[in-house]
């Protein structure tokens, strides 16, 4: 996967129903979708999940924190 091997990147990369648990707990800053996986109507939906969903930070900070630490 090129997308982990990236600094500063935690992708979500999303297949099932909109949810947003992955950008609210891991601060996602980028989304990868499969073309063959995903139709257009679940796309737009995941999209607007993705775009409307803040980080929650609080307990999934040191979390967040341990991945930077990794990049470097």
């Amino acid at each position: 996967r090129a997308h982990s091997r990236r600094a500063h990147t935690r992708v979500w990369a999303a297949r099932l129903a909109p949810h947003s648990r992955t950008r609210a707990h891991n601060n996602a800053n980028m989304l990868a979708l499969g073309a063959r996986v995903v139709g257009q109507g679940l796309a737009l939906a995941i999209v607007d999940a993705f775009l409307t969903t803040d980080f929650e930070a609080g307990r999934h900070s040191p979390r967040v924190e341990m991945i930077k630490a990794l990049e470097g």
